[in-house]
């Protein structure tokens, strides 16, 4: 069964070049007429590509305690007095 559709697909796929090919399309085109462009542009008020700023942040870093510098012994501990405090701001 699987073999009787591969040959008959096949068989149609052959056909269609030589199908196509003895059709007499109509390939003729006519262009339209050629208008001239406008001699000057008028000035244009908006840019073409408006550019949206973003509203400027702020961010601050604050520690206080005995372990702010931990980067000096990455093997201890943060104590419990250290304080650090992030702050993101949108102004």
């Amino acid at each position: 069964m699987l073999f009787t559709r591969t040959v008959l697909v096949s068989a149609m796929l052959a056909l269609l070049p030589p199908l196509a090919h003895a059709a007499s399309l109509d390939l003729s085109y006519e262009a339209p007429p050629v208008e001239a462009a406008p001699a000057e542009r008028p000035a244009q008020n908006k840019t073409l590509f408006p550019v949206k700023t973003l509203a400027p942040l702020t961010v601050d870093y604050s520690c206080k305690g005995p372990q702010c510098q931990y980067e000096t012994d990455i093997d201890q501990l943060h104590e419990d007095q250290t304080t650090q405090h992030w702050s993101i701001g949108i102004q």
